[in-house]
């Protein structure tokens, strides 16, 4: 079986949203995932956490909307890998 990985963005937290929807946070906790891809607007620390405790491997970039006091980004990132992918939109 092959190891999940989850690609997130967008977050804008709390320029636009007050949080992760609930719904959300309790159907991706940590360990169930073995990698996590941010393509950035994490927007909080929180937020940026929580992302990097999902999973064993975590890949950020730095989006427009980012909290500076976070930490450093990179502006890009090239990592390769083979998947299947799903899409599903809150």
């Amino acid at each position: 079986m092959g190891q999940l990985a989850l690609v997130v963005g967008d977050f804008h937290i709390p320029l636009r949203c007050s949080e992760v929807p609930p719904k959300y946070r309790e159907m991706i906790t940590p360990n169930k995932v073995t990698a996590v891809f941010c393509t950035g607007n994490i927007g909080s620390r929180e937020t940026y956490d929580w992302c990097k405790s999902l999973g064993t491997v975590f890949h950020v970039v730095k989006g427009d909307y980012e909290d500076e006091a976070i930490g450093d980004f990179v502006e890009e990132k090239v990592v390769f890998f083979s998947c299947r992918s799903s899409n599903f939109v809150g």
